[in-house]
């Protein structure tokens, strides 16, 4: 997958601060997968079969639907085999450009994976589109 210089620049700010985090998932409340936190359980599967459909950011008339457009495996070529709980994507998500979103974390409502809230940072505009980021990062010790 080539990625370009403007998807690259983007993309430093919001993989240097899951880096920051400690390998933990950006608006995950603590732990992996515990009561109340659907997004601990949610792996690169989980969000592949998905891409191409709308997720519903806020809750009530105040939500705004964006749309999964593209994942990102960011973790080194060396170590992209896999291992239970070793992680790191990022998801592209598209909306308006006029949708009125800042870096925050949102609850989020989907026909096929639920209710969970995730932390998402604005990422740029490109053809009346506002791009939106977030990253999970998951590693074992």
């Amino acid at each position: 997958m080539k990625v370009s210089r403007r998807k690259f620049v983007a993309a430093v700010p919001v993989v240097a601060g899951s880096l920051i985090m400690g390998g933990q998932v950006l608006g995950q409340a603590g732990g992996r997968g515990g009561a109340g936190d659907a997004l601990g359980s949610f792996t690169w599967d989980s969000f592949i079969q998905y891409v191409n459909t709308e997720f519903a950011f806020g809750t009530g008339r105040s939500a705004v639907q964006l749309k999964l457009v593209d994942m990102t495996d960011s973790r080194p070529l060396a170590r992209r085999t896999k291992k239970r709980g070793q992680e790191n994507f990022v998801l592209k998500f598209s909306g308006p450009a006029g949708t009125p979103l800042t870096q925050d974390t949102y609850h989020v409502e989907h026909f096929g994976l639920g209710s969970f809230d995730l932390f998402i940072t604005e990422g740029g505009r490109d053809a009346g589109e506002k791009f939106y980021f977030a990253v999970i990062n998951r590693a074992r010790s």
